[in-house]
């Protein structure tokens, strides 16, 4: 019960952690080619998407949507299942369209993104 209310009193913060948690299982799973590492991953980033903090931290929630996409563009490389790259570009997207009117470097790793999503659809059979 007591983690339940940590949640509600700091969802920001809690969302925070849980983010690079999720992260840290990302980075992981990608330099071991382990798909269940990255889904757990994908879990976790749900975890902070559950708590919808667009309004309340619109920066943090447009990394938690390019992390998302990030994390959606690794998983297709180990199964390259089309849904998960359209997940990555709706992700990308989201984040893309609240950079892009205050930071012109994370506007730039949304399109780096988007250009691999673009190389990856290319390629699909």
């Amino acid at each position: 019960m007591a983690l339940v209310e940590d949640v509600k009193a700091e969802q920001i913060h809690w969302a925070g952690t849980q983010g690079n948690l999720a992260l840290a299982q990302r980075r992981l799973g990608d330099v071991t080619d382990d798909l269940p590492t990255l889904n757990t991953a994908r879990q976790g980033y749900g975890a902070c998407e559950a708590l919808d903090y667009k309004t309340d931290s619109p920066f943090s929630w447009a990394v938690l949507q390019w992390n998302i996409a990030d994390l959606a563009l690794a998983r297709y490389r180990l199964d390259p299942d089309p849904a998960v790259l359209s997940e990555a570009k709706t992700y990308v997207t989201a984040a893309r369209a609240f950079f892009v009117d205050g930071s012109d470097y994370q506007t730039e790793r949304c399109d780096d993104l988007l250009g691999k999503i673009k190389t990856a659809e290319a390629a699909q059979p």
